[in-house]
């Protein structure tokens, strides 16, 4: 874990651009179902693009609590880093655009170097990192 840094219970780290592919509103609405079952989660969500303030206008309009929400847009790596090292479990969801699959995979070991389970899409490379039912899990 990130040295200086507190885990919050129940809260997901995400590190994905808010770009306007698919997988980037998938996860916002998987944020607010997970919400609605639990009211504790809350998401720790780094990246910046240019669906950023929509996706957290989408996210507070559900009603999600605004302190439930960390997402400052752009942001030094340190405090990126800080910010999703507080998170109990990272979510490593890939877009639906091939090109950008390759970050993906490198961020798998960012989330497990702040001791963070990983739940990933299962694809090639990430599996060099994390190891199913250990340290992770992965979903198609």
């Amino acid at each position: 874990m990130a040295e200086g840094v507190a885990h919050v219970p129940k809260r997901i780290s995400i590190n994905n651009a808010f770009w306007s592919h698919k997988a980037c509103w998938e996860i916002a609405r998987l944020v607010v179902r997970l919400w609605r079952a639990d009211p504790e989660v809350s998401v720790a969500w780094v990246g910046y693009a240019a669906e950023h303030e929509k996706v957290m206008e989408f996210l507070r309009d559900s009603g999600m609590p605004s302190d439930h929400i960390v997402s400052p847009g752009k942001c030094s790596l340190e405090d990126a880093m800080r910010i999703l090292g507080s998170g109990s479990i990272a979510l490593n969801a890939y877009p639906d655009n091939p090109s950008l699959h390759w970050n993906y995979v490198l961020k798998a070991p960012e989330f497990l170097s702040l001791g963070l389970p990983v739940v990933s899409s299962d694809m090639p490379g990430v599996r060099a990192y994390v190891i199913e039912n250990e340290t992770g899990l992965f979903f198609k």
